[in-house]
């Protein structure tokens, strides 16, 4: 069964939905996120959710996680990598909806790590792409109900968007959504992290942070970096 795991302190708060990296979990995730949550913990709640697939682990994950498995990824082993799974979008749908009933209200975020930021990415474009058609036709769309994301955070991201529904003849069209786009300098996919940002996104709603860092969260001797990322979202928050 799929593990979602909840980070609250005290009355319900906005929430960010979490999605890890390939071949983590949400228990991982959500350790890994632990010194940016404190950093957001008295504005924003937290949901982190396991991929549907298990697999092998991600980089960097043994031998500090290596008992904490199952691991999970969003695309399965052999799969179009440019498709959304029908499991991962029914996963996110039933993730969103559940939102709404336990809280009353959306996520008004998301944030991915890695592979997660593919989906992240796609969230927020099919949103936007949704939103559009709505107003072209003067139709709302079911499944968008519950979907009100106000921005996005991309750590150490790779291309493309993986929108659940999106038609392919759309997916050149780049999102305005406010959002925060996290750069490793030292990352072996930095390059991604930046193409992500310049391809997908619209730049004058784009927060682009380069840190001196690999492909992970800063650690406990980078505070000033989690400081850093806390902010800009902080900043994109109280502009939304």
């Amino acid at each position: 069964m799929n593990r979602a795991e909840t980070v609250s302190a005290g009355p319900k708060k906005p929430a960010i939905l979490c999605l890890h990296g390939g071949g983590t979990s949400a228990m991982i995730f959500n350790f890994q996120m632990m010194r940016l949550r404190r950093e957001l913990d008295s504005t924003f709640d937290f949901v982190f959710i396991d991929a549907p697939f298990e697999s092998k682990p991600g980089p960097n994950v043994l031998p500090v996680f290596e008992d904490c498995g199952p691991f999970y990824v969003w695309v399965d082993v052999g799969q179009n990598e440019g498709v959304t799974p029908p499991e991962t979008r029914d996963l996110l749908q039933r993730t969103m909806e559940n939102q709404i009933k336990t809280t009353g209200m959306p996520f008004v975020g998301v944030l991915g790590f890695s592979q997660g930021t593919k989906i992240a990415a796609g969230l927020l474009q099919q949103q936007e792409w949704d939103v559009a058609a709505e107003n072209l036709q003067g139709v709302t769309n079911g499944a968008r109900q519950a979907t009100d994301l106000k921005f996005g955070v991309f750590l150490m991201g790779a291309p493309p968007p993986l929108a659940p529904r999106l038609p392919v003849s759309q997916m050149a069209q780049k999102i305005s959504i406010p959002s925060v786009h996290v750069v490793g300098l030292q990352d072996s996919i930095a390059e991604w992290t930046r193409s992500l940002c310049a391809d997908h996104f619209e730049q004058d709603s784009v927060s682009l942070l380069e840190l001196n860092a690999g492909h992970h969260l800063p650690d406990g001797q980078h505070q000033m970096d989690t400081a850093k990322i806390a902010k800009a979202i902080l900043d994109i928050w109280a502009h939304a």
